[in-house]
C-alpha cells in the first residue's frame, strides 16, 4: 500500500493518508461539537495536537529508527517499514486533532465575536501567516527540527491555555439577551 522508494523526494501515499485525517477530523468536530461543548472540544483537540506533535517528535528523533537501506535484511526492512507508519499514524492523529480543534474555534468565533471584531483579527491573521509562509521555508533549512516540534508542541498547550478562558455557548441562543453581556472588546459571556 505504501511506497518504499528510497528516492523519492516525497512520500506521496504518505501524504494521501495523513490528508484524510481532515475529513475525518471536520467529522468528528460535526459529530461531537454540540454533544461535548466548545471550549472542551477545542481544548481537547489541542492538548491532544501537542501531544501527538511531541511523540511525533520523540519518535522520529529515534536513533534506533534508521531510514537508510543498507542492509537489506527483512529485521530492518520491517523495522524500518513499522517506524514509518507510527510516523504517518501520528502525522495522521496530529491532523485529525488539529482540524478539529480549527472547526471548533471557527464556529465558536462567530457566536463569540461581533462581525467587525471577526473581521479585523482575520485580516490581523492573514497577515501573520503570509509572514509564516515566507520564514517557514527557511525555518526547514535548519538542521535541528527538534525546536520546530517542540515550538509546536508549546503553541498548541498555550492555545489550550487561553482557549479555556473563553466562554462556552454551547446550548445559548444567538443573539439573546437573557443573561449575555457584551464587553468593550466585543466578548459575549454568560
Amino acid at each position: 500500500m505504501f511506497s518504499e522508494n528510497k528516492d523519492e523526494l516525497f512520500d506521496y501515499n504518505a501524504i494521501l493518508t495523513s490528508s484524510l485525517a481532515e475529513f475525518f477530523g471536520t467529522t468528528l468536530a460535526i459529530l461531537t461539537i454540540d454533544r461535548i461543548g466548545r471550549i472542551p472540544l477545542q481544548a481537547t483537540s489541542y492538548s491532544l495536537t501537542g501531544i501527538c506533535i511531541l511523540t511525533l517528535l520523540l519518535v522520529a528523533n529515534n536513533s534506533n529508527a534508521s531510514s537508510d537501506y543498507d542492509d537489506n535484511t527483512s529485521s530492518d526492512y520491517d523495522d524500518n517499514n513499522n517506524h514509518r507508519l507510527v510516523l504517518i499514524t501520528l502525522a495522521f492523529l496530529s491532523r485529525l486533532c488539529i482540524m478539529t480543534a480549527n472547526i471548533t474555534t471557527w464556529v465558536g468565533t462567530a457566536e463569540i465575536l461581533t462581525t467587525e471584531i471577526r473581521s479585523s483579527g482575520h485580516s490581523a491573521a492573514n497577515a501573520v501567516a503570509r509572514l509564516g509562509g515566507f520564514a517557514a521555508p527557511y525555518l526547514l533549512l535548519l538542521q535541528n527540527r527538534s525546536s520546530i516540534g517542540l515550538i509546536l508542541f508549546g503553541i498548541a498547550i498555550l492555545t489550550t491555555l487561553t482557549v479555556l478562558h473563553l466562554p462556552e455557548t454551547n446550548g445559548i441562543a444567538l443573539g439573546s439577551s437573557g443573561n449575555t453581556t457584551t464587553t468593550a472588546d466585543g466578548i459575549t459571556a454568560k
